[in-house]
């Protein structure tokens, strides 16, 4: 590559892998196995009611699992379960009144400790299975009766595990077998790795001196053959660096999540399979419904094979042409190879077997004829995206920016025409009239949709929607991921005002490409960002449809001195950012849940910065020209 570092091909290369060198160790240093020195594990699995068990290593950082099944009579007038540590200061659950059963953790306040309500109404005569987590990252989780009541974090959590007994401290001979059977008590206490702060300062440090000279010295005007090698570079580089880590989690014992950056393997191809075998249900949209109809005659093995190979033949042959383009040579093959196979939307949508890979089949030769001026083919496909799923409605604005109004109403009136169609072959063979099957749908896509996925957590899994990015910073200021009465009325504010704040954002994102922006490719990229960012719910496969907007980026003419800018932040979007979960119960929901919200709203600020500075150029240019 010339012009790098003073021409200097092998001082680039060096650099960069140092880079990524860097960043993969700072995602290392999270690791729990590399933070923290194990100094004691001892599990209890029998233990005498009547004796108090005693430990004299005392440790900051403990991971602690206690997990049993509890029976109480109602005439036991049980005050309390268990506790560790000394009085006040340890992890107790107890009664504190009839009914009312509570954790109560040491914590640093005046009181000394915190208290935490797992039921109300505590069912006596049943046997309840109860379970109590807490890291030594000072995270509580507990489940009651397998549902999980408590999960919070919180920094001022500092309890001791010095002591454990059931019951009271001062001989409580109530608590027998009967009452708790089945206990497992395990603990184990950490020490920090003297070496992990030093480590860790050093690795950033070089991190961002690196990331500083890479900028520095590529900030200027690439040609296209350079923004080919430089994304895919990052792409091979990203998918490497991810399937090392991957590697590295199993190699020190972690299973799924984090083991993959894809979904459970257990689920693969589940979003073709589910809906094929359903064919009754309504999925996506009636077009959708139809089509589902079609591969259900050719059964399920034979549909998932011709819809997989069907789609990765596409994806292969658009790659062909964008980055292959005419010069046919190992090289530029390479390059069109590692866009269709190294990419993690890619990779994702075909582990899900999600019909997005079509949507995006579509939307490329909406934007291919586009481009070329053909504007009712455009439309079409387009029309045919938009039936598979309303969200690709938004680039009708990109038409409208065109002047091409016929074409954006022929595209409305092809929507129409094929959902009206689908809608008649799906009633055909149903024993629901038309408004039925309509409001069957209507009813799938709101009242269910909304409680699992918008409202509950679902949502958030393999999610990169600014929804989701909301929702996670509620959960953060209240310390908890559960669904509680103070979450729920936060999230369903989020959900009422959330609407106003999409067709807000739409609105400014429209009047800009509508008004100010000119090239094609930026008003591309603004829609797809439109398409993934605002919906309650964006799946990982949705960013599949950023190599639209890239490819365009790739063979535009217009020069640009950020060019590399821009094609990190496309990159970025493009490979595998699942390093570690986030969340203990959300165990789909990683880094990237955050990370690509931020890089997609990065890069439509970049767009709007550069577009409006072009703007005053261009009417200071005029001022002027008219005053000469």
């Amino acid at each position: 590559m010339k012009h790098l570092f003073k021409n200097s091909k092998k001082y680039f290369f060096v650099t960069f892998f140092l880079f990524i060198l860097s960043l993969l160790w700072i995602f290392y240093t999270y690791n729990d196995k590399f933070q923290y020195q194990v100094i004691k594990n001892v599990t209890y699995n029998n233990i005498d009611s009547q004796k108090e068990y005693s430990e004299a290593v005392s440790s900051n950082y403990k991971d602690v699992d206690i997990s049993f099944s509890l029976f109480v009579d109602s005439k036991d007038n049980i005050v309390d379960i268990f506790q560790t540590g000394s009085l006040g200061t340890g992890l107790i659950m107890r009664f504190s009144q009839p009914g009312l059963l509570q954790i109560i953790i040491g914590y640093d306040n005046l009181l000394g400790n915190k208290v935490y309500s797992l039921t109300d109404s505590f069912e006596y005569n049943k046997a309840h299975a109860i379970k109590v987590i807490v890291t030594k990252e000072k995270h509580l989780w507990v489940a009651y009766d397998d549902i999980l009541v408590i999960n919070t974090y919180d920094k001022n959590i500092n309890f001791d595990v010095s002591k454990f007994r059931l019951g009271q401290f001062f001989h409580d001979e109530k608590i027998t077998k009967s009452t708790i059977s089945n206990l497992k008590y395990t603990y184990t206490l950490f020490r920090t790795v003297p070496a992990y702060s030093i480590v860790k300062k050093i690795m950033t440090l070089i991190f961002f001196v690196l990331s500083f000279q890479l900028l520095k010295k590529n900030i200027r005007i690439f040609s296209r053959e350079e923004r080919i090698k430089y994304t895919a570079f990052i792409l091979v580089v990203g998918f490497l660096m991810a399937v090392f880590y991957l590697i590295g989690q199993s190699i020190l014992g972690y299973t799924y999540p984090k083991n993959t950056f894809l979904f459970n393997p257990g689920n693969m191809f589940s979003d073709f399979i589910g809906p094929v075998n359903n064919p009754d249900i309504i999925t996506y949209s009636f077009f959708m419904a139809s089509i589902k109809l079609f591969f259900y005659h050719f059964g399920t093995e034979i549909s998932l094979v011709l819809f997989l190979v069907g789609s990765i033949a596409f994806l292969t042959l658009i790659n062909i042409k964008e980055i292959a383009g005419k010069k046919f040579n190992t090289t530029s093959i390479f390059y069109a190879a590692v866009f269709s196979l190294l990419s993690y939307p890619v990779l994702f949508a075909i582990n899900r077997g999600n019909f997005e890979l079509w949507v995006f089949v579509l939307l490329y030769l909406f934007s291919y004829y586009l481009n070329q001026k053909r504007f009712i083919r455009s439309a079409i496909f387009l029309s045919l995206a938009i039936s598979l799923k309303i969200f690709p409605a938004v680039f009708l604005i990109v038409m409208l920016s065109c002047k091409k109004f016929k074409a954006a109403i022929y595209a409305c009136l092809f929507t129409l025409c094929t959902t009206l169609i689908s809608l008649a072959v799906f009633a055909s063979r149903s024993s629901h009239n038309v408004s039925k099957l309509i409001s069957q749908y209507v009813n799938t896509y709101t009242i269910g949709y909304v409680k699992e996925y918008v409202v509950d957590n679902r949502g958030l899994d393999f999610g990169h929607s600014l929804y989701g990015l909301l929702k996670l910073r509620i959960f953060s200021f209240y310390k908890t991921t559960n669904i509680t009465d103070v979450t729920l009325k936060k999230i369903t504010t989020l959900l009422n005002s959330y609407t106003r704040i999409q067709i807000s954002l739409l609105v400014i994102l429209s009047a800009y490409i509508l008004f100010i922006e000119k090239e094609l490719w930026k008003k591309i990229t603004l829609m797809v960002i439109a398409m993934n960012l605002l919906p309650f719910v964006s799946a990982d496969y949705k960013l599949i449809n950023f190599f639209i907007p890239l490819y365009l980026f790739i063979n535009k003419k217009e020069k640009s001195r950020i060019d590399f800018l821009y094609i990190i932040l496309f990159s970025l979007l493009l490979v595998p950012k699942n390093y570690y979960t986030v969340l203990l119960n959300l165990p789909d929901t990683s880094l990237s849940v955050l990370l690509n919200p931020l890089i997609m709203i990065i890069l439509a600020l970049f767009i709007l910065f550069e577009g409006f500075k072009n703007m005053y150029v261009r009417k200071r240019s005029s001022y002027v020209s008219s005053v000469i």
